[in-house]
C-alpha cells in the first residue's frame, strides 16, 4: 500500500454496512480469512479510491479483488469485484476491507512489521527527490517468424496482427520519456535500480515482469514483455504498477495509452430475413460510470479493431479517438471454444432460434453479456440459481431434508438436483453461480446434519437434528440467501432455559435383584418430563440434544447427562438389553460410584455402590472375628483375605481370590464358609431357614484335598464329594448330597450333570483352579454359567495364563457384566493391552476389576515363607546328541517357516514341529522314535550327577517334565542307578497313596508330570525342584514349584531349570521373559505369560 495514502473512508466502514453489502455469513468468513493471514499486500491509487489486492481463498486458490470508491458522493459509495466464482461483493472483498480498516484504525499501535514498513517508507520518501520515476511504453512491433499467435482482432479468423510490447522508460533531461537503452533487468534487478528509481516503481515493474515471464517455458524467457502473454495475475500486476504511479506511454501511432478498469465480451442479437445474427463486441469500463462499446459490428458505437490479448485472452486493446489506445483486463477470460464464437457473426436459422434461446443462450450468458439493442429478438430473462433446502416434518419431531438448486426467472421455476443425469438435463446450469452459492453458504450448510456435499444431499433426521436445524441453522441459512421450505407442522423448537433434573432409580428391591439392575431414568425440564424411550434413544444415538414432546430441547453435554450417556453406551456393550431399558451390572462399582457422586442414584442403589467400592480397600476395613468353628490361626494376610471374602459374602457378590499358589486360598475360603454356616446361610438342601450348601467345583485330583482340608480346619462342616455322574448314582442328586454343607465335585461332572446341578440353588459357588474354565467356548464354561448361587468365588493362582481373555472368562462366571461382551472386550481391552501401546486401557481394566480381585504374591508375604533360590543350569549336549538335534533343526525349521504365513490355520502343524525340536533337545530317541530312550540324553546324565550330591545331604527332590516319555526314561535310569523314587503322571490310578508314600519318606525322589502334578498337591517335604524342560507358559512352571514352596515349608527351596544349551530350549526361556510381564501389568505380579504363540514368537524360536 502506498505509504502516503490515507484511507479515511475505510476507517469509518462499519460491520453493519459490510454485512448489508456482502451478507452476514460472508462477513464471518471474511473475518476468518483476514485473521488467518490470507490477505496479501494491497495497492491503492493516490486518492485511495481504487484498491487492488490478492486474497488466498479457503481452498488455496488465489483471487484478485478490485475495490472502487466514490468519496465525492454523499457518504462514500463503494463496490468490489473479484475473480472468484461469486464475482463481486464476496468474502474476499470483505477480507480486504477488514484488513485495511484494522491497519488504519491501529496506526498508533502497529506491530513490529508495520513499524519497520513505516520506517522504510519514510526513508524512501525522504530520498524521492533524488530518485527518478519509471514509465511503461506500449507500442506495436511486427510479428516475426516463431512468435506466438497470441493476438487476434475481434471478428477475424486470420491475419498477422502486430504485438503490443511493454518496455520500461525513463524521463530524459527534457522531461520526455525515452528508453535510454534501459532494459527490464536494468530497472528491476540490477544492483543500482533502487538507488536510481522510485522504489514503488521498481517493485511494481519487477512484479509485472515476473508475472509475464512466469507464463513462458524457461528457455523462452527473453527480455521483452508482451501484453498478449499476461494472464490474470499479469494483468493484476499491470494494474498495480499503474496505481503505483507508473505512467503508460504511447509510441508510434499511439500518443496516449489508457488503462481501463475492466472489459466484458458481449453479444448483440438481431434478426434478418433468414437468420438471427449473434454479433460480438466488447464493453470497456472506462471508470466513473462511463462505458465504451467497441467492435466491428453494431451495437458498438466505436467501430474499431478490438484485439483479444492472449490465448486464452485475459485482456483486450482497442484504439479509440485520436491516437488513444485503451487496454483493459477481461472480467471473464475468453478461452478457445468461446474465442471461436468471436471470430465472426454467428448465423442462426429462424427454425433453430427457440433451440438457441433455451438450450445455448443460458450457457452463453454465463460468460458474456447478451442483449438485443434493436429489440428484434425477445431475449428471455435468465434463470438464476438459488439453493433450496426442503424440510418435511414428520411424526415424533423427525424430518426428511433435501437440498437442490432452484432456477427461476421470467415466471419459470425449475428444481435441479446436485448430481443430475445428463440424459435428463432440463436446463443449462450455471456452474459458476452454483459454486458461488455453495461458497457463500458453505459453513452454514456444513452444520446441517446428514448432508455431505455434493455426494449426500438428502437425509432423514432424528428429533435432535431436526430441532437444531429448525431453531438455529435455518435462520442462518436464510441470512446467506438459501431458500428454506418447511412442509408440515413443526413444533416450536427452542432451547430450554431451565437446567434439566436427572434421576436414576430401580423398581425392585435389592434383595430381589439378580446380577443385573434394571434402571429407570427420569429427565425433567420445568414441569415437563421426557419419555424414557426418548432419553435412551437420544443417548444411544449420540445425539447432541434431547427433544421433549413440546419441542423444548436440552443439550446432552452436561456432566449428569454425559455420565448417563456413558452408562447407556456401556449397557449396550455389556448385554443386549430390551429397547427402552437400561441394564447395568451390579458389579460395575466404578460406574455406579460416578453416578452416585453426581447425586443421580436413589438411596438403595447408592448404598449398594458404596458397599462394592469398599471392597477395593483390603487393608482399610475392619476384620470380622474368625468363626468359632475354625480350627486354624489365620496369618495377617489370610485375615485380610477372609475379611474381603466376608464382604463379598454379605453383599451376595462374586470375585476372584488370586493369591499365589501355596498361600492358603482353600483355608481362607473355608473360613468364610464356616462364617456363613454360623450365620445361617449355609446348610443342607431343604433347610427350613433357607440355608443351602456351598458347591465347590474343582479338578478331579483336588476333590480329596478339599475333603481333608475341611476335616482339618472346619470339622463342623459336613463335606460330601460328588464323584459319580447321574448315570452311576443309585439315587437322585438331592439324595446324594442330603445333609451336606459343602458339595465338592469335578469340572467333568459339572459339565455332564449340568441340568441336575442347575436345578438346585446353592448358597455359594466356588470354582477352584478356575483356569480350567478360561475358554468361554467350551461346554464346561457354559455348564458352570447355568449354576445358581447368589455368591460366586473363583480361586486361581494364575488368573491369566495365555491371554487377558482368560481373565474375562473367569469374571464372566463370577461377576457377570463387570466386563463388556467378549467381542467388545477383545477389541477394546485385550488387543490394546497385549500390544502394550495403550497404558490407559490397562489402567482402566485394573480400576474396573480392582474391587473384585484380590491377589497377594509370595514376595508380599515373604516373611511367612523361607527363601526360594532359582537357577538356570545350562547343559552342553554331547557330540552325538548335538548332531542328532541339528539334523532335526534343519528339517523342522524349513517346514515351520513355510507354515507361518497362516499360523491360525497351521497352528497344530507348527506346534507339532516345535514339539519334535523340544524332544530332540531332551533325548534324540524320543524325537526319532527309535533307539533306547535315555541312552544318549545328556540332560539325564546331568540330572543324575546333581541328584548324587543333593541326596547325599539328605534332601528330598521333585523332578518335573511335561513329557511322560522322557519322565519314564529318567525313571529307567534311576532304577539302573539304584536310586529310590516314586512316579506320578495322568495315568496313575492310586494318586493319593503315591503322594502319601512320598510324604511318608518312602523315597527321596518324586518324578511328576507337569500336567498331573501342577496343582492340587502339597509337597512341602521336598526342598529341591528340578524342571527338566521349559514351557512357553511360565505359570505352569510356577505351579509346579509351588507344590513345595508354600505355607508349611520350613526350609529354603532350591529350583534348578535344566536347559540344553544352543537349542530351542534357550529360545523358550527368552520367550518366557518377554511374555512374563502381562499378568504383572494386569493383576500385579509376574507369574503368568502373554498371549498364545504368534508367528513372530515362532520365528524367534528358530533364529540362528
Amino acid at each position: 500500500m502506498r505509504p502516503d495514502v490515507e484511507l479515511e473512508w475505510v476507517t469509518h466502514l462499519t460491520d453493519a454496512e459490510l454485512a448489508t453489502a456482502i451478507g452476514d455469513g460472508a462477513l464471518s468468513r471474511a473475518r476468518g480469512l483476514m485473521e488467518s493471514g490470507h490477505v496479501g499486500s494491497p495497492t491503492t491509487n493516490a486518492e485511495g479510491t481504487v484498491i487492488i489486492c490478492s486474497v488466498t481463498g479457503s481452498t488455496g486458490s488465489k483471487y484478485t479483488t478490485v475495490i472502487r470508491a466514490d468519496t465525492a458522493a454523499q457518504g462514500t459509495v463503494w463496490h468490489g469485484s473479484c475473480t472468484c466464482p461469486v464475482g463481486s461483493l464476496c468474502k474476499h472483498v470483505g477480507a480486504v476491507l477488514l484488513y485495511l480498516r484494522s491497519r488504519a484504525r491501529n496506526t498508533g499501535s502497529r506491530d513490529w512489521e508495520d513499524m519497520l514498513e513505516s520506517i522504510l517508507a519514510s526513508q524512501e520518501l525522504e530520498s524521492d527527490g533524488d530518485l527518478a520515476p519509471l514509465g511503461l511504453q506500449v507500442g506495436e512491433v511486427a510479428r516475426t517468424s516463431g512468435m506466438r499467435e497470441g493476438r487476434r482482432h475481434l471478428g477475424e479468423t486470420t491475419g498477422s496482427v502486430p504485438r503490443l510490447r511493454l518496455r520500461p522508460v525513463v524521463r530524459g533531461k527534457t522531461g520526455r520519456w525515452r528508453t535510454g537503452g534501459k532494459s527490464w533487468q536494468d530497472v528491476t534487478t540490477s544492483f543500482n535500480a533502487l538507488q536510481q528509481y522510485l522504489p514503488d516503481h521498481v517493485r511494481a515493474l519487477a512484479h509485472l515482469k515476473a508475472s509475464a515471464h512466469g507464463t513462458r517455458p524457461e528457455w523462452q524467457r527473453a527480455e521483452d514483455v508482451y501484453l498478449d502473454e499476461l494472464d490474470e495475475a499479469g494483468w493484476a500486476a499491470l494494474v498495480s504498477a499503474y496505481l503505483a504511479g507508473v505512467d503508460l506511454v504511447g509510441t508510434g501511432s499511439f500518443e496516449k495509452v489508457l488503462l481501463a478498469p475492466g472489459a466484458q465480451l458481449a453479444v448483440d442479437l438481431t434478426t434478418t430475413d433468414d437468420h438471427t445474427l449473434a454479433l460480438p463486441y466488447v464493453r470497456i469500463d472506462l471508470g466513473g460510470g462511463h462505458l465504451s462499446e467497441v467492435g466491428a459490428y453494431p451495437p458498438a458505437r466505436e467501430r474499431t479493431a478490438v484485439t483479444l490479448e492472449g490465448d486464452p485472452a485475459h485482456g483486450v486493446s482497442a484504439p479509440i479517438g485520436d491516437g488513444t489506445l485503451v487496454i483493459a483486463p477481461l472480467l471473464h477470460p475468453v478461452d478457445t471454444p468461446l474465442r471461436r464464437f468471436t471470430e465472426a457473426p454467428v448465423e442462426i436459422p429462424h427454425d433453430d432460434q427457440a433451440k438457441f434461446l433455451h438450450g445455448y443462450l443460458p450457457v452463453l450468458r454465463q460468460v458474456v453479456d447478451v442483449t438485443s439493442t434493436d429489440g428484434s429478438v425477445e431475449v428471455p430473462d435468465p434463470l438464476i440459481p438459488q439453493l433450496l433446502l426442503t424440510v418435511r416434518i414428520g411424526p415424533e419431531h423427525r424430518s426428511r431434508i433435501e437440498l437442490v438448486f432452484r432456477y427461476s426467472g421470467g415466471g419459470e421455476v425449475v428444481d435441479v438436483p446436485f448430481l443430475e443425469d445428463p440424459s435428463e438435463r432440463s436446463i443449462a446450469r450455471d456452474r459458476s453461480r452454483e459454486a458461488a452459492l455453495l461458497e457463500r453458504a458453505g459453513r452454514d450448510l456444513e452444520a446441517v446434519a446428514g448432508l455431505d456435499l455434493p455426494h449426500t444431499v438428502a437425509a432423514n433426521l432424528g428429533p435432535s437434528d431436526t430441532a437444531i436445524l429448525v431453531d438455529t441453522t435455518v435462520p442462518r441459512l436464510r441470512e446467506v440467501g438459501v431458500l428454506v421450505e418447511i412442509i408440515g407442522s413443526a413444533a416450536d423448537f427452542r432451547r430450554a432455559t431451565d437446567a434439566p433434573r436427572v434421576s436414576i432409580s430401580s423398581a425392585p428391591g435389592l434383595e430381589a435383584r439378580t446380577d443385573w439392575l434394571d434402571l429407570r431414568v427420569s429427565v425433567h425440564v420445568g414441569d415437563e418430563e421426557a419419555p424414557m424411550e426418548s432419553v435412551l434413544s437420544a443417548l444411544a444415538h449420540d445425539s447432541e440434544v434431547l427433544v421433549l414432546p413440546s419441542g423444548t430441547y436440552i443439550p446432552l453435554d452436561g456432566p449428569e447427562l454425559a455420565a448417563l450417556r456413558r452408562l447407556v453406551a456401556e449397557s449396550r456393550e455389556l448385554t443386549d438389553a430390551p429397547a427402552g431399558t437400561v441394564q447395568v451390572s451390579r458389579y460395575r462399582s466404578d460406574q455406579l460410584e460416578e453416578l452416585a457422586h453426581l447425586d443421580l442414584l436413589d438411596s438403595d442403589i447408592a448404598a449398594w455402590a458404596n458397599s462394592l467400592q469398599a471392597l477395593a480397600d483390603v487393608a482399610g476395613r475392619p476384620t470380622p472375628p474368625p468363626p468359632a468353628g475354625l480350627r486354624a490361626d489365620l496369618r495377617p494376610y489370610q485375615a485380610e483375605g477372609y475379611s474381603w471374602l466376608s464382604m463379598l459374602w454379605d453383599a451376595k457378590a462374586g470375585g476372584i481370590l488370586a493369591d499365589d499358589m501355596g498361600l492358603g486360598k482353600t483355608l481362607q475360603t473355608l473360613a468364610v464358609v464356616q462364617r456363613g454356616k454360623e450365620a445361617g446361610d449355609v446348610g443342607p438342601i431343604g433347610s427350613p431357614d433357607g440355608a443351602a450348601p456351598v458347591l465347590v467345583v474343582c479338578p478331579t485330583s483336588v476333590i480329596g484335598t478339599w475333603v481333608h482340608e475341611a476335616e482339618r480346619f472346619a470339622p463342623g462342616l459336613k463335606v460330601t464329594p460328588l464323584r459319580a455322574t447321574a448315570t452311576r448314582r443309585s439315587g437322585t442328586l438331592a439324595d446324594e448330597i442330603a445333609g451336606a454343607d459343602i458339595v465338592v465335585t469335578s469340572y467333568a461332572i459339572a459339565r455332564l450333570d449340568a441340568e441336575d446341578l442347575a436345578g438346585l440353588t446353592f448358597s455359594a459357588l466356588v470354582l477352584d483352579e478356575a483356569q480350567f474354565v478360561k475358554n468361554p467356548r467350551t461346554a464346561t464354561h457354559r455348564a458352570v454359567a447355568t449354576l445358581r448361587a447368589p455368591r460366586r468365588l473363583a480361586m486361581t493362582g494364575t488368573p491369566v495364563e495365555n491371554s487377558v481373555a482368560d481373565l474375562w472368562s473367569i469374571l464372566a462366571l463370577v461377576t457377570p457384566g463387570l466386563l463388556p461382551r467378549h467381542d467388545v472386550f477383545v477389541k477394546n481391552y485385550r488387543k490394546p493391552i497385549e500390544a502394550g501401546d495403550q497404558p490407559e486401557v490397562l489402567e482402566e481394566l485394573r480400576r474396573r476389576i480392582r474391587p473384585f480381585l484380590l491377589r497377594r504374591t509370595k514376595e508380599l508375604v515373604e516373611r511367612d515363607l523361607p527363601p526360594k533360590q532359582e537357577q538356570v543350569m545350562y547343559v552342553d549336549l554331547s557330540p552325538t546328541h548335538q548332531r542328532a538335534y541339528d539334523r532335526h533343526l534343519q528339517r523342522e525349521r524349513q517346514r515351520i517357516l513355510g507354515l507361518l504365513e497362516d499360523i491360525g490355520k497351521n497352528r497344530v502343524s507348527v506346534l507339532s514341529s516345535l514339539t519334535t525340536l523340544r524332544l530332540a533337545a531332551l533325548d534324540p530317541a524320543l524325537a526319532d522314535r527309535e533307539g533306547t530312550p535315555g541312552e544318549h540324553s545328556t540332560k539325564i546324565t546331568t540330572l543324575l550327577e546333581q541328584l548324587d550330591a543333593v541326596l547325599s545331604e539328605g534332601h528330598k527332590v521333585l523332578v518335573f517334565s511335561q513329557f511322560t516319555g522322557f519322565l519314564k526314561a529318567v525313571r529307567e535310569r534311576l532304577r539302573s542307578a539304584k536310586i529310590p523314587h516314586l512316579y506320578l503322571d495322568g495315568a496313575t490310578r492310586d494318586r493319593d497313596s503315591v503322594v502319601s508314600a512320598f510324604r511318608g519318606g518312602e523315597a527321596p525322589v518324586f518324578l511328576i508330570s507337569l500336567k498331573a502334578g501342577g496343582f492340587g498337591l502339597t509337597l512341602t517335604e521336598a526342598d529341591y525342584v528340578f524342571l527338566l524342560d521349559p514351557w512357553w507358559n511360565p505359570a505352569a512352571e510356577s505351579q509346579a514349584v509351588d507344590r513345595t514352596h508354600r505355607i508349611g515349608q520350613e526350609r529354603p527351596v532350591n529350583v534348578y531349570r535344566l536347559v540344553s544349551a544352543g537349542t530351542i530350549e534357550e529360545k523358550v526361556l527368552a520367550l518366557q521373559e518377554r511374555k512374563r510381564d502381562l499378568v504383572a501389568r494386569v493383576v500385579g505380579d509376574g507369574a503368568g505369560s502373554g498371549a498364545p504363540l504368534t508367528a513372530e514368537d515362532v520365528r524367534s524360536l528358530l533364529e540362528e
